[in-house]
């Protein structure tokens, strides 16, 4: 699931609760690493952020400086639009 993924990425990672975006630490066999991660609590699905720009009414939050994820956690991942972490809003 992980073929192509480096560390530094900025990735955004699909999980059963809310997108997460963060840079790529590193990953083992039973979760992946990010640290300066966001949960975009709306993910305003309207094309702005495929053009790497959130849109206005985004409500992104800080999540934590670290963040482990369980694979069972992630559904998807795909390299950020934009390749930056978005800021909180």
């Amino acid at each position: 699931m992980f073929d192509g993924l480096e560390k530094g990425m900025v990735i955004v990672v699909e999980t059963y609760s809310f997108p997460t975006i963060g840079v790529v630490v590193g990953w083992d066999d039973t979760r992946l690493t990010l640290k300066d991660t966001v949960r975009v609590l709306y993910d305003g699905r309207h094309g702005e952020f495929a053009a790497g720009k959130p849109p206005a009414n985004a409500e992104i939050e800080m999540s934590y400086p670290l963040l482990h994820l369980a694979f069972d956690e992630v559904r998807a991942w795909a390299p950020c639009p934009g390749g930056k972490v978005p800021r909180p809003q």
